[in-house]
C-alpha cells in the first residue's frame, strides 16, 4: 500500500539523516548537502502519512542547512532552498498556522521570482506555484486583496506557459484552478473551504 511504503520511506530516510549528522562532522562538504535533501524527503514522507509537525522539524533544519549552502554557492542551491520553502508553508498550513506559512511563502515566491527571471524555461511553473499556493494562505487570513494580485500574477505566468507549450494539459489545469479561484472566492471575500486548510486541500 501506499502508506506502507511511505512508511518504510521515513524509516529508511531517519536512518539516513542520522548516518550523515555522523558524518557531516569529518566532511561537511561532502555530507550537507546530502543531509538537506534526506530531511527534505524525510519531510515529505513523513507528511504524506499526516506527520505534519514532523514534516515541519525536517523541512527547518533543511532549510537552515541550505541557507548556509546558499550563501557560499547561491547559483546551485536557490533552487532547493526555495523549494523547501515552498514545501514548508504547506506543512504549515496544513497545521493552520497560516500566518508563518506566509512567511516562508514570501520567501519561496521571492526566491522563485529571482530564478524564474534568469531562467525562465526551468522555473516559472515553480515560480507559479508557490504563488497561487501564497495566495491561498492570504485568503485564509483575510486578505484577498493579496490573494487576487498573488493570483493575477500566478495567472499570466500560466498563461504564458500555456502559449510556450500548448500540449501541457498540467498547465492548462493549474491555470484554470487558478482563474477560478480568483474569480469564486479572492474578488468575493470568499476564503478556502474548510477541507483546504489541509496539504491533501492545497492544490498540490
Amino acid at each position: 500500500s501506499h502508506l506502507g511504503k511511505y512508511e518504510d520511506s521515513v524509516k529508511y530516510e531517519g536512518d539516513a539523516i542520522e548516518l550523515r549528522r555522523k558524518l557531516i562532522h569529518g566532511n561537511p562538504d561532502t555530507f550537507r548537502p546530502t543531509l538537506a535533501t534526506s530531511l527534505v524527503w524525510h519531510a515529505f514522507h513523513s507528511s504524506k502519512l499526516g506527520k505534519n509537525e514532523d514534516a515541519v522539524t525536517s523541512c527547518s533544519e533543511a532549510i537552515g542547512l541550505y541557507r548556509d549552502l546558499a550563501r557560499v554557492s547561491p547559483d546551485k542551491f536557490h533552487p532547493f532552498l526555495a523549494h523547501s520553502h515552498h514545501c514548508l508553508a504547506s506543512y504549515l498550513s496544513a497545521l493552520g498556522k497560516h500566518n508563518i506559512a506566509a512567511k516562508h511563502g514570501e520567501e519561496a515566491v521571492g526566491l522563485y521570482r529571482s530564478l524564474a527571471q534568469s531562467s525562465s524555461d526551468d522555473f516559472s511553473e515553480d515560480f507559479a506555484a508557490s504563488l497561487s499556493d501564497l495566495a491561498e494562505d492570504l485568503s485564509v487570513l483575510g486578505d484577498f486583496r493579496g490573494a487576487a494580485r498573488l493570483g493575477q500574477e500566478a495567472l499570466r505566468v500560466y498563461e504564458a506557459l500555456g502559449q510556450a507549450h500548448p500540449d501541457n494539459t498540467e498547465i492548462r489545469r493549474d491555470a484554470a484552478w487558478v482563474k477560478g479561484r480568483i474569480t469564486s472566492s479572492y474578488a468575493n471575500g470568499v476564503g478556502l473551504p474548510v477541507d483546504a486548510g489541509t496539504s491533501e486541500g492545497r492544490r498540490w
